[in-house]
């Protein structure tokens, strides 16, 4: 059984592109369209890694996501990786201040995507 990753993404092309390239590193992928589904297949499935957009539709966005599992002890150690394409000076802070543990911008290539999931999965 491989690794299990929660991608939490609204963009079916973002999200296509980004389990395809999970799935050639060897994981399992779920997605979710939304916070409110994410935070329901993390308590279901308990992922090992949580990949998040920063902006999502629905009450919950990437950083509420990131804040409720930090404050949900049993999942409160699971590694985040916010994934957006917004580029702004306030998204990397607010990801990093609410818990996220890495923070990349799209686009992003299948290598730097990996490294990062690899690196965050060693050091947790």
């Amino acid at each position: 059984m491989s690794d299990l990753i929660l991608y939490i993404e609204d963009n079916d092309n973002n999200a296509k592109i980004i389990e395809l390239i999970l799935k050639r590193a060897g994981y399992s992928v779920l997605i979710a369209k939304d916070g409110d589904e994410g935070i329901q297949l993390i308590e279901k499935h308990k992922p090992v890694l949580i990949i998040c957009d920063f902006h999502l539709p629905g009450m919950l966005k990437g950083f509420d996501v990131v804040k409720m599992i930090r404050e949900t002890p049993h999942i409160a150690e699971t590694p985040f990786l916010m994934l957006t394409a917004d580029s702004s000076s306030a998204t990397y802070p607010k990801s990093m201040e609410y818990g996220a543990d890495a923070y990349l911008n799209k686009p992003v290539t299948p290598d730097q995507l990996i490294e990062n999931v690899t690196t965050l999965l060693r050091v947790h």
